[in-house]
């Protein structure tokens, strides 16, 4: 008979008389073998005091893409790209969503432009004194550039549906 509990226990009903049948008379029946349990506990390995636990193996070299450097010939240029550059970016894209956000659009960029320019402005995001009044133009003649265009005029307007960050 199976031992209670066990998986074979819960079968045997359904397997039993077939386990049997094939099973052959000559056959020994294991009896299970009790082993008392030890009185003292099991002995201890201990490793030698001079173990110490082995270095990592060496690493196996990444491969890698050879990047070609572009010489002094290829490279672009971008003599644009500056803190002044930044600055007037960062004025024109203030400008342009101050506009966008108004309920009318000015003909032109000098009626919406404080009369001091953006000379105050430029100072603050550091951009040198000798380069602000050239700074200045730029910045006006960008949004000049902008609600003198007809898909400017229209982009800076309500007249179009917004859509949300979402697509909706």
């Amino acid at each position: 008979m199976p031992t209670r509990g066990s998986l074979l226990d819960t079968l045997w009903p359904a397997i039993g008389a077939q386990f049997l049948a094939a099973t052959p008379a000559t056959a020994p029946v294991a009896t299970p073998v009790l082993v008392p349990a030890a009185a003292s506990p099991p002995s201890l390995w201990r490793l030698p005091a001079h173990w110490s636990l082995p270095g990592p193996e060496p690493r196996a070299p990444l491969p890698r893409l050879a990047l070609g450097s572009p010489t002094a010939a290829e490279a672009p240029e971008y003599h644009w790209v500056g803190s002044t550059a930044r600055a007037i970016g960062t004025i024109v894209h203030a400008e342009l969503h101050r506009l966008s956000a108004s309920a009318l659009l000015p003909a032109s960029a000098a009626a919406s432009m404080a009369p001091a320019g953006y000379g105050a402005w430029l100072a603050e995001l550091g951009v040198a004194p000798e380069e602000r009044p050239r700074a200045s133009v730029t910045v006006q003649q960008a949004l000049q550039r902008t609600l003198a265009d007809p898909r400017g005029r229209w982009l800076l307007s309500g007249a179009h549906p917004r859509r949300t960050a979402s697509g909706d």
